[in-house]
Parts: structure tokens; C-alpha cells; sequence
């Protein structure tokens, strides 16, 4: 783990002797701010790298019928689409189950989803005849170091309604933010 340090150089002008006690209060008070400031720096690039950031994800997906069967997924995990070359987020559950979400500038919204214990994968996009496809993503300003570059932190929401002749009926609704790299 790449571990960042901030400096802070602070130059202060010693006020002569003959100055008073208000330079000296001046002098001691940008100390103190100074002192306040390494600290603040400190805590932000903490080992963790995250001292004060949360990551927060809920929602669930859920299959009826079909060929695709009645199941759930309960999200436990979110990934920054960035590390691996896209705009959008990665989302997991337990074992290999999983569902990605992709912003596309010329295709639009692009939600795909892994069929539990297959091989399979279903892509929702707008040729999909979803009732709903309702999607957003945004950049944060709040970045984290990887060996793939620093990857920027994603926040936004997903919902979908989209019946599929004789596959089932899908239906997600996830909320999700400060998804960057796997903890």
C-alpha cells in the first residue's frame, strides 16, 4: 500500500522584542493554526486513505419466472467502474453473483446482470423494452490510489423494471456512494 504524506511548511516572522504582546498573540495564533492544519492534512491521508469517507450501497435485484428463474441479489459491495476502463460501477453479493451498470454517451444506460449460479449474463439497455430504466452517476472529488492510477469515487442510483418474453421479469433498484476500489 502506497502511503501518502502531506508537509506543511510554514515561515513565520518573528516579530522583534520591541513589538509587544499583540505580535507575539499574532505569532502564537498562526502557530496554532498551522499546528491545526498539518493535523487536518494528516488525518485525511491517512494510512486508511478514507479517515472520514463512507462508503454506502443498498438496494436488490429481483428475478420471477422465465428462463431466468425467481431469485434475489442483495448488493454487499461496489466497485469504481473506472479501474477497469469504464464510466459506471461494479456491484457484488457473495459467491460469483454479480451486476455491472455502465453510462454509455452514445448507447445511454446499460445495466447487466450475472444469473446466479450460471454462466449467463442479461443486458438491459434501451432496445431492452424496459418499462424502466432510470440511471445516474457521478464523480466525486475524492480519489484513491491504485497500481492501475488513482481511481475517483462514484456515487448515483439505479432502477430498472424490465419484462423479458418468456426470460422472466427483472426488476433493481440500487442506491450507491464512495464506491472506488474492493475493501
Amino acid at each position: 500500500m502506497r502511503v501518502r504524506h502531506v508537509v506543511l511548511l510554514s515561515f513565520l516572522l518573528v516579530p522583534a522584542a520591541s513589538a509587544g504582546c499583540d505580535a507575539k498573540k499574532k505569532t502564537m495564533q498562526a502557530l496554532a493554526e498551522a499546528a491545526s492544519a498539518q493535523a487536518l492534512a494528516s488525518a485525511v491521508t491517512s494510512p486508511s486513505g478514507m479517515a472520514a469517507i463512507s462508503r454506502n450501497l443498498s438496494g436488490t435485484v429481483h428475478s420471477v419466472g422465465g428462463d431466468l428463474g425467481t431469485w434475489d441479489m442483495t448488493f454487499d459491495e461496489c466497485q469504481s467502474g473506472e479501474i477497469n476502463g469504464f464510466y459506471g460501477v461494479d456491484f457484488y453479493v457473495a459467491g460469483n453473483n454479480r451486476a455491472r451498470y455502465v453510462h454509455d454517451e452514445a448507447k445511454g444506460e446499460l445495466v447487466k446482470l450475472k444469473v446466479p449460479d450460471t454462466t449467463t449474463w442479461m443486458t438491459f439497455d434501451g432496445d431492452a423494452q424496459c418499462k424502466v430504466l432510470d440511471a445516474s452517476i457521478e464523480k466525486t472529488n475524492v480519489t484513491q490510489w491504485t497500481p492501475k492510477g488513482n481511481i475517483r469515487h462514484v456515487s448515483g442510483h439505479v432502477k430498472f423494471d424490465c419484462p423479458s418474453k418468456n426470460k422472466g421479469h427483472v426488476t433493481g433498484d440500487v442506491t450507491f456512494s464512495h464506491c472506488s476500489v474492493p475493501r
